[in-house]
């Protein structure tokens, strides 16, 4: 997927680190104009987009 060095201003809501076990961290942002959630992958050079969705669970499965 697309890689970014900074999160887009479009993500203007509420946003969720995750950290799992192996040292992955996560980010789930939320556009509050279009009501939908994004994950990202943290990368040293910046941001992995993941996936998108109005549901922010299906983007918690995802981080496993």
């Amino acid at each position: 997927m697309k890689k970014i060095k900074h999160l887009p201003k479009t993500e203007n809501g509420h946003g969720v680190r995750y950290t799992l076990p192996n040292g992955e961290v996560y980010i789930i942002s939320h556009n509050i104009n279009t009501m939908k959630f994004t994950l990202w992958k943290e990368q040293e050079d910046g941001y992995e987009k993941i996936g998108t969705s109005s549901d922010p669970e299906v983007l918690y499965k995802k981080c496993k």
